[in-house]
């Protein structure tokens, strides 16, 4: 644990719709980010201009129903002035904090499981309701089997063909601790949890997931994709509309 001798450092819980967002990290000559708006609410709110960290970086579409994002400030602010003040700073961006509480932890390095939460719609029409909160395949996925196929994940692996191309990682094997797929009603949701995950990791898992599903590709797709360490021999990557950061743990 990486306690840090910072009295003025607040963890926020945040909730964004990634919709409406290039990812969360602050790029070059792009403004829609949700570092680049949490940033620039900070600022309004205290005057100071700081970088924020996140517990996980999330990619162009992705949502988050609770992030964890740390801000080093100068000064002291009670915890529910600091919310409220930022909140009225994100009104209609997309952005919500939801709690704040001072923490001399990292908020990356001293995460213990990051959690992941995937939404596909599985009937034969879309739903307006959810554009851009799921993946909508209209034919029937075989439940059963995907789960079957998730728990081939589970466990300590080389996840090399599990990874995009721009991944700067330099190490691919990774832990992950649990995988699940359920149903609920027209809705299948796919959960993954992890210390850590590589670029793309959890959508290259759904997307060859849903294939065996769909019965597109064998189930030992996975274990094969696992040894070999090839992309190509592992399955689709899933959309990022039905991806969500659900929580971390310290």
């Amino acid at each position: 644990m990486n306690a840090l001798n910072i009295t003025n450092r607040y963890f926020l819980h945040v909730e964004y719709d990634g919709a409406l967002f290039h990812g969360f990290q602050r790029q070059q000559n792009i403004r829609s980010t949700v570092q680049e708006k949490l940033e620039n609410a900070l600022f309004s709110l205290t005057q100071e201009i700081l970088t924020v960290t996140c517990a996980g970086r999330t990619d162009t579409g992705v949502h988050a129903i609770n992030q964890v994002i740390h801000a080093d400030l100068n000064s002291d602010w009670e915890n529910d002035r600091l919310r409220m003040g930022l909140n009225f700073y994100l009104k209609d961006t997309g952005i919500s904090v939801l709690n704040v509480y001072p923490c001399t932890l990292h908020v990356r390095f001293d995460a213990k499981e990051r959690f992941y939460e995937y939404h596909i719609l599985n009937r034969p029409t879309f739903s307006p309701l959810l554009k851009h909160r799921v993946w909508h395949i209209p034919k029937t996925l075989d439940i059963e089997l995907m789960q079957e196929a998730s728990q081939v994940f589970i466990g300590k692996h080389n996840f090399n063909a599990f990874r995009s191309s721009a991944c700067e990682a330099k190490n691919p094997v990774r832990n992950l601790n649990t995988a699940c797929v359920s149903k609920d009603g027209d809705i299948i949701k796919l959960n993954f949890s992890s210390p850590a995950f590589l670029h793309n990791q959890i959508r290259i898992m759904v997307g060859t997931i849903v294939q065996i599903g769909l019965r597109k590709i064998p189930l030992n797709t996975i274990s094969h994709a696992l040894q070999t360490g090839r992309r190509q021999d592992a399955g689709i990557t899933a959309p990022p509309d039905g991806l969500y950061f659900l929580k971390v743990l310290y």
